[in-house]
Protein backbone atom coordinates (compact mmCIF):
# COMPACT_ATOMS: atom_id res chain seq x y z
CA UNK A 1 0.00 0.00 0.00
CA UNK A 2 1.43 3.37 -0.98
CA UNK A 3 0.43 6.60 0.12
CA UNK A 4 1.36 9.75 -1.26
CA UNK A 5 0.02 13.27 -0.82
CA UNK A 6 1.55 16.81 -1.40
CA UNK A 7 1.28 20.59 -0.39
CA UNK A 8 2.73 24.03 -1.60
CA UNK A 9 3.75 26.22 1.35
CA UNK A 10 4.31 29.61 0.85
CA UNK A 11 7.79 29.83 2.85
CA UNK A 12 11.48 29.52 1.71
CA UNK A 13 12.88 26.08 1.46
CA UNK A 14 15.52 26.68 3.79
CA UNK A 15 12.44 27.80 6.51
CA UNK A 16 10.57 24.62 5.62
CA UNK A 17 13.52 22.35 5.61
CA UNK A 18 14.58 23.97 9.35
CA UNK A 19 11.09 23.20 10.77
CA UNK A 20 10.95 19.51 9.73
CA UNK A 21 14.11 18.83 10.50
CA UNK A 22 13.92 19.98 14.17
CA UNK A 23 12.59 17.84 16.55
CA UNK A 24 12.62 20.13 19.39
CA UNK A 25 9.91 21.94 17.39
CA UNK A 26 7.67 18.79 16.29
CA UNK A 27 5.13 19.51 19.97
CA UNK A 28 4.82 23.14 18.81
CA UNK A 29 3.63 22.78 15.56
CA UNK A 30 2.13 19.01 14.96
CA UNK A 31 -0.83 17.28 16.70
CA UNK A 32 -0.15 14.24 14.99
CA UNK A 33 3.16 13.46 16.44
CA UNK A 34 4.33 14.18 20.35
CA UNK A 35 7.29 13.69 22.16
CA UNK A 36 9.33 13.70 18.94
CA UNK A 37 12.95 13.18 20.81
CA UNK A 38 16.52 12.31 19.42
CA UNK A 39 20.47 12.81 21.00
CA UNK A 40 21.12 15.80 17.94
CA UNK A 41 17.71 17.17 18.24
CA UNK A 42 17.85 17.12 14.62
CA UNK A 43 17.06 14.21 12.01
CA UNK A 44 20.32 12.90 10.97
CA UNK A 45 20.97 9.98 8.63
CA UNK A 46 22.15 6.92 9.95
CA UNK A 47 20.36 8.01 13.50
CA UNK A 48 16.90 6.74 14.87
CA UNK A 49 14.33 8.97 16.63
CA UNK A 50 11.28 8.58 18.72
CA UNK A 51 8.01 9.89 18.55
CA UNK A 52 4.61 9.12 19.71
CA UNK A 53 1.96 8.84 16.84
CA UNK A 54 -1.43 10.12 17.97
CA UNK A 55 -3.10 9.59 14.77
CA UNK A 56 -5.31 6.72 15.91
CA UNK A 57 -7.73 6.15 19.40
CA UNK A 58 -4.62 4.33 21.24
CA UNK A 59 -0.98 6.32 20.97
CA UNK A 60 1.59 4.53 19.04
CA UNK A 61 5.55 4.94 20.26
CA UNK A 62 7.79 4.96 16.95
CA UNK A 63 10.98 4.91 16.95
CA UNK A 64 12.23 4.98 13.07
CA UNK A 65 15.70 4.66 11.14
CA UNK A 66 16.81 7.64 8.79
CA UNK A 67 17.83 5.72 5.63
CA UNK A 68 18.81 8.66 3.10
CA UNK A 69 19.01 12.97 3.69
CA UNK A 70 19.68 14.75 0.94
CA UNK A 71 19.79 18.93 2.27
CA UNK A 72 16.70 20.45 1.75
CA UNK A 73 15.77 17.91 -0.77
CA UNK A 74 14.96 14.45 0.62
CA UNK A 75 14.62 12.80 3.65
CA UNK A 76 13.97 8.99 3.92
CA UNK A 77 13.11 7.15 7.08
CA UNK A 78 11.82 3.13 7.59
CA UNK A 79 10.69 1.18 10.64
CA UNK A 80 8.58 -1.39 11.83
CA UNK A 81 6.12 -2.14 14.46
CA UNK A 82 3.46 -4.99 15.06
CA UNK A 83 4.13 -7.07 11.64
CA UNK A 84 4.13 -3.29 9.72
CA UNK A 85 6.80 -2.17 7.68
CA UNK A 86 6.78 1.81 6.37
CA UNK A 87 9.40 3.65 4.65
CA UNK A 88 8.45 7.04 4.35
CA UNK A 89 10.08 9.53 2.28
CA UNK A 90 10.01 13.14 2.17
CA UNK A 91 10.75 15.07 -0.92
CA UNK A 92 11.46 19.13 -0.78
CA UNK A 93 11.01 21.05 -4.15
CA UNK A 94 11.70 24.88 -4.07
CA UNK A 95 9.75 26.86 -6.63
CA UNK A 96 10.83 30.51 -6.60
CA UNK A 97 10.15 31.68 -2.70
CA UNK A 98 7.69 28.39 -2.64
CA UNK A 99 8.12 24.85 -1.48
CA UNK A 100 6.27 21.38 -2.35
CA UNK A 101 7.03 18.78 -0.05
CA UNK A 102 5.81 15.54 -1.06
CA UNK A 103 5.00 12.98 1.28
CA UNK A 104 5.19 8.72 0.18
CA UNK A 105 5.25 6.06 2.34
CA UNK A 106 5.23 2.65 1.75
CA UNK A 107 3.43 0.37 4.03
CA UNK A 108 3.39 -3.82 4.07
CA UNK A 109 2.76 -6.35 6.31
CA UNK A 110 1.08 -9.69 7.34
CA UNK A 111 -2.16 -8.12 8.44
CA UNK A 112 -2.62 -5.01 5.90
CA UNK A 113 -4.26 -7.46 3.05
CA UNK A 114 -6.56 -8.87 6.47
CA UNK A 115 -7.86 -5.51 7.30
CA UNK A 116 -9.78 -3.44 4.75
CA UNK A 117 -6.95 -1.66 2.40
CA UNK A 118 -9.57 1.04 1.87
CA UNK A 119 -10.31 2.29 5.24
CA UNK A 120 -6.67 2.14 6.45
CA UNK A 121 -5.51 3.69 3.38
CA UNK A 122 -8.23 6.25 3.49
CA UNK A 123 -7.26 7.42 7.12
CA UNK A 124 -3.31 7.11 6.82
CA UNK A 125 -3.88 9.57 3.46
CA UNK A 126 -6.27 12.09 6.18
CA UNK A 127 -2.99 12.14 8.50
CA UNK A 128 -0.58 12.56 5.83
CA UNK A 129 -2.65 15.50 4.63
CA UNK A 130 -2.89 16.41 8.53
CA UNK A 131 0.65 16.60 9.35
CA UNK A 132 1.51 18.37 5.94
CA UNK A 133 -0.93 20.91 6.65
CA UNK A 134 0.27 21.70 9.99
CA UNK A 135 3.80 22.10 8.66
CA UNK A 136 2.23 24.67 6.04
CA UNK A 137 0.93 26.55 8.31
CA UNK A 138 4.18 26.56 11.22
CA UNK A 139 6.62 27.34 8.01
CA UNK A 140 4.74 30.28 7.08
CA UNK A 141 3.90 31.85 10.21
CA UNK A 142 7.96 31.13 10.84
CA UNK A 143 8.40 34.34 7.80
CA UNK A 144 6.12 36.73 10.06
Amino acid sequence: MIIEASIEINADIRKVWSTFTDLTCWNDWTSIVQYAFSESKRIEEGKSFSFCLRAFTIPVSMKPFVEAIEPMKRIVWKGSKFWVSARHEFLFEEYGSATKVISREKISGIFIPLISELLIKKILQNVTLKFLNELKRSAEQKIQ
